[in-house]
């Protein structure tokens, strides 16, 4: 492919994971680099013959069929390197934005309200209890949108990814999912942020400061997707209140069968939830996104 036009894909696709959510999210200096390396050498031996912009029509088409691809070809190399993990991380997240790109007004014509999602990605907006999409007046506590370009966000989800990523979701699931639940209570303080209502806020910088419900199960999730744990960021109530949570699917039925909860340190299989206090409620709008719409490269 011609370097002019690898050149031009990377600028975009750089330039639209810069816009991921306002502020601004810091960039690693060599981050350009690593992503143009690993976009060459995708195209190069793990898709030949398939160039960046097919790439990104292919992940367009079906972007979990691609990743699994893609990352199973790629593991040995991550696993052994945190560098290569954390640019796998970088790949997906640029994709991520280049396909959804972020649009300053979150309206219906510029975003989709989703249900029952089981993979946050980058530019996802998760509503507050009671949001409507367009509705201003609706928000009664920050804009909290995803994103993975902190380097301490990628550093998290590339530790996650290097060490507990598995080909196979099922496999080792319910051990994997704690492990990497342990790393995100180490990394992260449970607190009450003071918020301004209705302003956009990313969510890794939750991760440095400390964050509540919301922030901690959506870091969470986000660390799962990377050790290929099949999960979802999921809103209900504890005790009569709001609360947010991760849902993991650990055996072959994919029957959501465990609950992690970061905010109280709990770890419930779904059977024992009857018999637990605090019990976990799912909420009538309990698993709802908001995410750009998509984009043709």
């Amino acid at each position: 492919m011609p370097r002019r036009l690898l050149d031009r894909l990377l600028d975009r696709l750089l330039r639209l994971f810069a816009r991921a959510a306002p502020p601004r999210p810091a960039r690693d200096p060599g981050a350009e680099a690593r992503v143009g390396e690993l976009l060459s050498l995708l195209c190069r031996d793990v898709l030949p013959g398939v160039g960046v912009v097919a790439f990104l029509r292919l992940a367009l088409r079906d972007r979990d069929a691609v990743q699994r691809s893609v990352d199973a070809a790629l593991a040995p190399r991550f696993r052994e390197s945190p560098i290569v993990a954390r640019t796998v991380v970088e790949l997906w997240a640029a994709a991520e934005m280049a396909l959804h790109p972020w649009h300053p007004r979150k309206v219906p014509e510029t975003y989709e309200e989703l249900y029952d999602v089981t993979r946050l990605q980058c530019g996802d907006y998760l509503p507050g209890h009671g949001f409507v999409l367009g509705r201003e007046r609706t928000y009664g506590r920050e804009k909290l949108v995803v994103d993975k370009a902190s380097p301490a966000m990628l550093d998290l989800l590339a530790e996650a990814r290097r060490l507990h990523w598995d080909p196979d979701p099922g496999r080792d699931a319910a051990a994997r999912a704690e492990a990497v639940y342990s790393m995100v209570r180490g990394s992260m303080r449970v607190v009450e942020p003071l918020v301004p209502a209705g302003v956009t806020m990313v969510l890794s910088g939750f991760l440095a400061e400390g964050g509540c419900c919301r922030h901690a199960s959506a870091v969470l999730a986000c660390a799962l997707q990377e050790a290929n744990v099949r999960c979802r960021y999921r809103r209900g109530r504890v005790m009569g209140r709001h609360h947010a949570f991760v849902e993991v699917a650990t055996t072959a039925n994919r029957a959501w069968d465990l609950v992690l909860d970061p905010t109280f340190g709990a770890v419930v299989r779904t059977r024992d939830l009857a018999s637990s206090l605090p019990a976990w409620q799912p909420d009538p709008h309990a698993n709802v996104i908001w995410r750009p719409r998509i984009a043709t490269p």
